[in-house]
């Protein structure tokens, strides 16, 4: 039924076209659930990877729902609009990969309130504003991306708080 998807590198390449709709969370995010082997019967959580699908339009409001959210890959799709605030309450959230699309706006303060981001991926998009200085409350941050946007503005000295921090990258659209 879904030949280009495993349970290791996720949906990709499946040339989907047209909005990402509400519905898609249906047949898309749960493919990747599964309880653990502890006996606890915890589940695992959700991870979903939708690069390269020629997905268009904004990110739906009923992602909001997906609590057990821990890694949001849509990288390299033509994806508009500002990024949700919605996202800064997913608070499993470990992976934000939003680049290579047309994002537009600022990047929504709320993201530093994520006590478990370890990557956020912004770059190549068309993001204005500056950088939030709460961003430097994501002590679990430990890559940020943000060039190849439209940001203004000195870096936050509250990133200086990230010691975690390994991989930073800004700089302005070439």
């Amino acid at each position: 039924m879904w030949p280009n998807c495993d349970s290791d590198s996720g949906t990709k390449g499946t040339q989907l076209k047209g909005q990402l709709v509400g519905g898609i969370i249906n047949q898309f995010v749960f493919l990747r659930v599964r309880v653990s082997d502890n006996g606890r019967g915890v589940m695992e959580r959700i991870k979903r990877n939708l690069r390269y699908n020629r997905l268009s339009g904004s990110i739906p409001e009923t992602f909001k729902n997906l609590t057990l959210l821990s890694e949001l890959v849509l990288s390299d799709n033509y994806l508009e609009g500002p990024i949700p605030l919605f996202l800064g309450e997913l608070k499993s959230l470990q992976v934000i990969d939003l680049s290579n699309n047309g994002f537009d706006d600022s990047i929504p303060p709320g993201l530093g309130a994520l006590p478990d981001l370890k990557r956020l991926s912004l770059y190549d998009n068309s993001l204005s504003g500056g950088i939030p200085h709460q961003l430097g409350n994501s002590s679990s941050l430990e890559e940020l991306y943000l060039m190849d946007n439209w940001l203004s503005g000195l870096l936050p000295p509250e990133l200086g708080n990230l010691t975690d921090l390994r991989y930073m990258i800004h700089g302005p659209r070439s």
